[in-house]
């Protein structure tokens, strides 16, 4: 014999090339089709049907209202883009209202209203925020309200309260006003 009869060397590697090849790619695909996040714009798009206006992220700072007359923060410019980007959604429509929605509590709605809202007034465009989390309200840490002022819960209880004393300066703009929640509901 010109060689050993057994092992085969050259089987072995093709096997052990297979192997090495194989068994890695096949458990990052079963590892990718269990992932379930959401990882990108595109992936929402082509999923969905629905463009994404802009993405944000998120702020470490103590102050809540990130966007200022003067702010330069990557967060305030941000939510500059995004400000911009909702006038191109509805070309030759002026923009009127702006729902922020999720299901979890912890999302971040207080956090994108006040801070959008604050973007399209130093625009100059008169903005009103209803705060309607009944449960669990949260502008008034972001806003200049007093304890006890009248809220959505005043007005839709009571027919005498006007929408005029449930309408609020929210303190840091002059074009930026609030309906905060007012008392808790029974």
């Amino acid at each position: 014999s010109h060689g050993p009869v057994s092992p085969k060397t050259a089987q072995i590697g093709l096997v052990a090339l297979f192997l090495g090849l194989a068994l890695p790619t096949g458990l990052v695909m079963f590892l990718e089709s269990l992932n379930d996040k959401v990882e990108t714009e595109e992936e929402i798009e082509r999923t969905t049907g629905v463009p994404v206006v802009g993405s944000l992220g998120s702020s470490s700072r103590k102050n809540k209202v990130v966007v200022t007359e003067n702010s330069q923060s990557p967060i305030a410019e941000m939510f500059r883009l995004l400000r911009v980007n909702l006038a191109y959604v509805a070309p030759g429509k002026t923009l009127r209202t702006v729902m922020v929605t999720s299901s979890a509590s912890g999302d971040g709605k207080s956090f994108i209203t006040a801070n959008l809202g604050m973007a399209q007034a130093l625009t100059g465009k008169r903005v009103l925020l209803v705060e309607l989390d009944l449960r669990k309200p949260k502008q008034s840490i972001y806003f200049d309200t007093k304890p006890g002022t009248p809220g959505i819960v005043n007005y839709l209880i009571n027919p005498e309260v006007t929408a005029d004393e449930v309408i609020n300066n929210s303190g840091l703009h002059e074009n930026l006003d609030v309906v905060t929640c007012g008392p808790k509901p029974p």
